[in-house]
C-alpha cells in the first residue's frame, strides 16, 4: 500500500507520465515487515470451581465511571431458583472487588474500587455457554445506582427471589435441546467445514486475481463484472450451507467460528462486482470496499492459521 501511495503522488505531480502499482502474484498472502516490539496488555480472568458450580469467565464490561462485570456460571447439578439466588449472592461477594480489565487505562481507572454492577448468567450445560444460551441472569447493583431501573419487574420473565433480581430466558430449554439434538462428532464437522472452505477459498482467490488485474488496468470493470457475477450464485449456496452446519463440542467451536467468519468475508466479495448490485455503488466506492474486504480476508486467514498451529 505504501508503494501504491507513492505512485499515486507521482501521478498527481506528473500527469503526463502516470505510474500504476501492479498487483500480480501466483500465490495469495500478506507481506509482514518487522516493526518495534509490541507487548499487548495481558487480560486476566477468574476461574473458580467447587462442588456446586464453576465460574467459567468474568468479562469486564466497564463503562464511563461504572465498574461492571458479566460472569458466566456453569451449575454442576439441578438447583431451584431459590438456591440459584443463594449462589448468586455468594458469587457477587467474590466479584465485588475483583480486578479484570481489557486494558491498562481501565486498570488505572478502576483498580481497588468496588464493582457498581454485576450480571451473573447461569446455565446447566457447557455447550450452552459456548452458544450464549442461559437459563437466567441475575443483576446486582451498588447503592449509588438507580435500583428502581435495574431491579424493574416489568415483564413476566422478571422476578425478585430472596432479594435477588432474576431475568429468566423462556426459550432456554428449547434452544438447549436443539443444540443437543444437532451436535455431531468432531470428525464429521471437521470434514464438512474443510470441504466448504476449500471451495470458497478457491473462488475467493480467483476473484482477487481478477480484481488485481482490474487494478493493473489489464482488464476493464465490465470484464470484471462479467467474470465475477457467475461466481455469486455458487458462493451464495456455499455460504448458506455453512450457516447450516451441525454443532460440535467445545474443543472445536472456536475453530468453526473462525471458519464461519472467513466464509462471511468471502461471501462479501459477491456484493461488489455482481451485476445484480452494480447500481448500488460507483466505481471508486466499489474498488475501495473491495480492497478493504480483501485485507479482511487475509486477516481471517491469519487467525485461522494461528488457531490450527495450536
Amino acid at each position: 500500500m505504501w508503494v501504491k501511495r507513492l505512485l499515486e503522488i507521482h501521478t498527481l505531480n506528473n500527469p503526463d507520465t502516470p505510474q500504476h502499482a501492479i498487483y500480480r502474484a501466483n500465490i495469495g498472502g500478506t507481506i509482514y515487515f518487522k516493526i518495534s516490539e509490541y507487548t499487548p496488555y495481558k487480560k486476566d480472568n477468574i476461574y473458580l470451581e467447587n462442588e456446586d458450580y464453576i465460574i467459567k469467565s468474568v468479562e469486564p464490561v466497564h463503562h464511563g465511571s461504572k465498574k461492571r462485570y458479566a460472569a458466566k456460571i456453569l451449575l454442576k447439578k439441578p438447583f431451584s431458583d431459590a438456591e440459584i439466588a443463594d449462589v448468586s449472592t455468594k458469587i457477587k461477594k467474590r466479584l465485588l472487588f475483583c480486578d479484570v480489565y481489557n486494558n491498562k487505562i481501565q486498570e488505572d481507572r478502576y483498580k481497588g474500587c468496588p464493582s457498581d454492577i454485576i450480571w451473573i448468567y447461569f446455565t446447566f450445560y457447557e455447550s450452552d455457554i459456548l452458544r450464549g444460551n442461559y437459563y437466567c441472569k441475575t443483576t446486582w447493583v451498588s447503592d449509588n445506582q438507580d435500583k428502581t431501573y435495574w431491579y424493574s419487574l416489568k415483564g413476566s420473565n422478571k422476578r425478585l427471589i430472596k432479594g435477588v433480581h432474576f431475568e429468566f430466558y423462556p426459550q432456554y430449554k428449547i434452544i438447549s435441546n436443539f443444540i443437543f439434538d444437532n451436535t455431531k462428532p468432531n470428525d464429521e464437522v471437521l470434514y464438512k467445514v474443510k470441504e466448504i472452505r476449500y471451495q470458497m477459498i478457491t473462488y475467493a482467490e480467483s476473484i482477487i486475481s481478477l480484481f488485481n488485474e482490474y487494478q493493473n488496468e489489464t482488464i476493464f470493470e465490465d470484464e470484471l463484472f462479467a467474470s465475477v457475477t457467475p461466481y455469486s450464485s455458487v458462493l451464495d449456496s456455499l455460504f448458506f450451507e455453512s450457516n447450516d452446519l451441525p454443532f460440535s463440542d467445545e474443543t472445536l467451536s472456536e475453530w468453526v467460528q473462525a471458519n464461519i467468519t472467513l466464509f462471511s468475508t468471502i461471501h462479501d466479495f459477491t456484493l461488489f462486482y455482481n451485476e445484480k448490485f452494480r447500481n448500488i455503488r460507483d466505481s471508486a466506492n466499489r474498488k475501495l470496499v473491495m480492497q478493504s474486504t480483501v485485507l479482511r480476508y487475509y486477516e481471517d486467514l491469519k487467525v485461522l492459521k494461528e488457531l490450527e498451529q495450536k
